[in-house]
């Protein structure tokens, strides 16, 4: 079964306006419904299209990230390096011009390989060490909630002091308040700070 997800850049909606969508595919990848994530990017525009890529890697979903419209990046003279890309990831990318039908083969044959055996996606975004002390802190209360809901304790202390909603509707009250001291700590710019890792 696909359930074909609206397009989004990010799993961020907390802090700017978002359409239902956004909040529809945020909701989805968050709820380990899937067995398997195709990702697909536009290899044309491939910085920005990563950002998202980079917070599933870091939700340690089993994934396969799709490089579409690898053409109009040959024709910019930008073609990515699909077998490196996939290294640093850890997870498979096929690169595809879909409007051509070229690479569908192999990408279906990626698609029954990676849903026959799911493996996470291997990559880890460092932040700075203020931001990683926090992390690590936070990890540590967050065991439980982070088992009931299938996610790394490490991703879900990340969306909590990223102030996301979903995460945050998941703890009790007085580890809001020891979030918000953090937050007040690291200053205002966290999103920032976690943006520009990522990046």
């Amino acid at each position: 079964e696909v359930v074909d997800l609206p397009g989004t850049y990010s799993l961020d909606v907390a802090d700017r306006e978002v359409s239902l969508d956004e909040k529809v595919a945020r909701d989805y990848a968050h709820s380990n419904e899937a067995d398997l994530i195709v990702n697909i990017v536009d290899a044309s525009i491939l910085e920005r299209s990563l950002y998202l890529t980079s917070q599933l890697a870091e939700m340690r979903v089993p994934m396969l990230t799709v490089l579409n419209m690898i053409d109009v990046a040959e024709s910019k003279g930008m073609l990515p390096d699909a077998a490196k890309l996939g290294e640093r990831l850890g997870c498979p990318v096929i690169p595809v011009v879909a409007s051509e039908n070229q690479g569908i083969a192999a990408l279906k044959a990626a698609i029954a390989e990676s849903a026959a055996s799911p493996k996470a996606a291997g990559a880890e975004v460092r932040y700075d060490d203020a931001l990683e002390e926090a992390v690590s802190k936070l990890s540590g209360r967050l065991s439980a909630t982070a088992k009931r809901m299938g996610w790394s304790e490490r991703w879900l202390a990340v969306r909590l002091l990223e102030g996301d909603d979903l995460a945050l509707g998941l703890v009790e009250p007085d580890l809001r308040q020891e979030i918000d001291a953090w937050s007040r700590t690291l200053g205002e710019d966290i999103d920032i700070m976690m943006a520009d890792a990522r990046f």
